[in-house]
């Protein structure tokens, strides 16, 4: 099988994590418009005007966001070991499993568990494949898949809640009406198995297990006809292996370096994630109960929280437009350690001179 190269392989991973964050509004947007239709109802036997029915609804939506967040945390202590592929690959299984679960459910605490099972596997998908995107898009058009990502999103929001809506106008609809939905993840997360399959690792990871070879070999089908071998491997000898192992430098000739850490950038993701499933989790809970009690004003609350993030954006977020990743890594990374190796990378490249203008398309990479 021909391997893809070139932009053939960037949109092919584009693809894949453009999937990712299509799950995650499908998937957030799914079971709000199934819990208050009556087949869905009946079948848990849901009183929603009742207080107990409220917050039962509400525990059925918003448990999802716990299991992303067993899902975030445990990617975090075990992603880094398995490689980026793996995370995505285990995280849409436990997705497949979690949706049949949930499409088989007749009792509230399957219903529940299922709904676990299904955010422990969005967990996975949604720590890792922003980290995939950012260690393969060149920097100079990585904002560029970043707003593909969202639009996906936006995307996966949209079709979930036509589905939904398709489902509740079907006269005297059973339980399949609330099933069909839940279980068409399966045939959406079946395209991302097939990606995972045909992809290679990201050159970033390859370096920092100590696999150099395999990260120039990859770097080489990304960059195929766009930038020379000599180019390639200038940058992968120096810049990557010398910021990420130790290992690697001594075959190199490089100098002894501390034993390799988690890059900032794929930390801060993760530990992004993790934060934005616990808040969602009690946005998600407190949303029923608060429509129940104050109405229409639950969504002036919400309107008046997003805006006052307007000007705390833009006044303390930095940008990180036209920077390449060893950069990123410099400015978040408030640890001593992290500070240091990321000073002597940019060093390094100061005094690189024309070496480091010749590397320029790469090493965003």
């Amino acid at each position: 099988m021909p391997q893809l190269e070139g932009n053939a392989l960037l949109y092919t991973v584009t693809t894949l994590t453009c999937l990712g964050f299509f799950f995650i509004g499908f998937d957030n947007g799914l079971m709000g418009g199934l819990v208050n239709g009556p087949a869905f109802d009946n079948t848990f036997g849901i009183d929603t005007n009742s207080s107990s029915g409220t917050n039962l609804v509400a525990i059925i939506v918003a448990i999802y966001e716990i299991g992303c967040f067993i899902g975030a945390v445990s990617t975090s202590f075990v992603g880094e070991k398995l490689g980026r592929r793996k995370s995505v690959l285990i995280g849409v299984i436990i997705m497949m499993v979690g949706a049949l679960l949930q499409a088989t459910a007749y009792a509230t605490a399957h219903m529940i568990v299922a709904r676990i099972i299904s955010g422990t596997g969005m967990g996975f998908i949604n720590s890792t494949v922003p980290v995939i995107q950012a260690e393969f898009s060149p920097k100079a058009t990585r904002g560029m898949y970043v707003c593909a990502q969202l639009s996906a999103l936006n995307a996966g929001i949209m079709l979930v809640y036509w589905i939904d809506y398709a489902s509740s106008t079907v006269p005297g609809g059973g339980s399949y009406t609330w099933r069909i939905p839940v279980i068409l993840q399966c045939i959406f997360l079946v395209p991302m198995i097939l990606i995972v399959l045909i992809i290679p690792e990201t050159p970033r990871w390859l370096v920092a297990h100590t696999r150099d070879q395999e990260a120039l070999d990859v770097l080489r089908r990304l960059n195929r006809h766009r930038t020379s071998d000599e180019a390639i491997v200038h940058w992968g000898a120096v810049h990557c292996v010398s910021v990420f192992t130790d290992s690697s430098s001594h075959r190199v000739g490089l100098p002894e370096q501390d034993p390799p850490i988690e890059t900032p950038t794929a930390g801060l993701i993760r530990l992004d994630r993790r934060k934005l499933d616990m808040q969602s989790f009690i946005i998600v809970y407190i949303t029923s109960p608060a429509i129940r009690n104050i109405g229409y004003r639950t969504y002036i609350i919400f309107a008046v929280l997003n805006a006052t993030w307007v000007p705390i954006i833009y006044v303390f977020f930095p940008g990180t437009k036209n920077m390449a990743l060893e950069d990123v890594d410099r400015l978040f990374g408030k640890t001593e350690d992290v500070q240091r190796r990321m000073s002597a990378y940019m060093e390094e490249k100061a005094e690189s001179g024309r070496g480091a203008e010749m590397v320029e398309g790469v090493k965003g990479v």
